[in-house]
């Protein structure tokens, strides 16, 4: 599963402020997939910038299809995932 990690490529990270994203991924993991055809990759993403920035893509050799989803946790501790079509990485935040 470590190759995986090692060839994820994160793309297309774009400034949307005057000023300038510092952008840092850490903490990558690829916990023990599903399914033989099915894995997740978290990551941490801070921006130290002073300006915001968004993901907006994921690829890797190692897979056909990728796509984003953010992680939330409801009131009650449950976490659920939605696809969505980027990720807002706001200035000074993880």
């Amino acid at each position: 599963m470590v190759p995986l990690v090692g060839s994820l490529g994160v793309a297309a990270l774009v400034g949307c402020g005057p000023g300038t994203s510092r952008i840092e991924v850490a903490d990558a993991v690829v916990p023990v997939p599903a399914t033989a055809d099915t894995a997740a990759i978290y990551l941490r993403i801070t921006n130290d910038g002073d300006a915001d920035d968004r993901l907006l893509k994921v690829s890797t050799s190692r897979a056909e299809l990728t796509t984003l989803h953010e992680t939330t946790v409801d009131p009650d501790g449950r976490a659920t995932m939605a696809g969505v079509g980027s990720v807002k990485i706001p200035a000074g935040e993880t």
